[in-house]
């Protein structure tokens, strides 16, 4: 079972929900009014010192005013900065699921020549549509240069360009912090730039050049926290997996 995610402001708000529930008890220990049912133990004489209850009474307001002008407008923000982001945030989180399983299976330096190999993923767009998602494109020049790229350059560069979009999106510095940790924890624009580079050495001679993906610690770890960013952010949204592997 995946553990909830709350979002930072709703930790603050625990954190701070503590003294209050202490601030209440010691307010209701001075006050005059009857015990409510389950508060009998607050009876007794008014104690003289009313320095906790003035400590008391300033901690709730200023309890109250966080609620007023910071929590809720920033939950609103937050919430319509998601709603408008929602697109590019599922798209965006499709492609780094699908990328991470890819591999899970091939070095990624030796993607260029596993190309016929790699597998087909279906996934459902928002308007409920299925779409099939293919690495096999054939090789192909990039305008007038001598570049030739393939399926997966095509993908990442998809992949990359709904990043941009999405954190150029003004409504993006709106979002909660964990999340926008967690996306560019994902960091498909490394990626698209990796792989780049690896087919630029390919096409130059210089393969000698690229060290085997899989062997060098700081590239597996990097692959580590591309899955664990994708989980977070699908247990934070409260979804599943969008995408599913096609078998031959």
């Amino acid at each position: 079972m995946k553990k909830l995610i709350y979002p930072e402001r709703n930790r603050l708000l625990l954190k701070l929900s503590i003294p209050m529930f202490v601030s209440i008890i010691v307010i209701a220990r001075y006050s005059t009014y009857p015990a409510l049912p389950g508060f009998r133990f607050l009876i007794g004489p008014t104690p003289d010192d009313s320095i906790p209850y003035d400590i008391a009474i300033g901690y709730f307001s200023c309890y109250v005013f966080y609620l007023i002008q910071v929590y809720f407008p920033q939950r609103n923000r937050e919430i319509k900065a998601l709603k408008s982001l929602e697109l590019y945030l599922k798209s965006y989180l499709r492609n780094a699921r699908m990328f991470y399983e890819v591999l899970q299976d091939y070095d990624f330096t030796q993607l260029p020549e596993c190309e016929d190999e790699l597998p087909l993923y279906q996934y459902r767009n928002s308007d409920g549509e299925i779409f099939v998602e293919d690495f096999k494109i054939k090789g192909k020049k990039v305008l007038e240069s001598d570049f030739v790229v393939d399926g997966i350059y095509d993908f990442l560069l998809k992949a990359n360009n709904i990043y941009e979009q999405m954190t150029s999106n003004q409504a993006f510095s709106s979002v909660d912090a964990f999340l926008i940790n967690q996306i560019q924890k994902i960091n498909m624009p490394y990626w698209f730039e990796t792989y780049e580079k690896i087919l630029i050495l390919r096409q130059n001679g210089h393969r000698d050049e690229i060290q085997p993906f899989r062997s060098d610690n700081q590239q597996r770890e990097l692959i580590k926290s591309l899955g664990m960013a994708i989980d977070q952010i699908e247990v934070y949204l409260g979804i599943q997996s969008m995408t599913s592997r096609l078998e031959g």
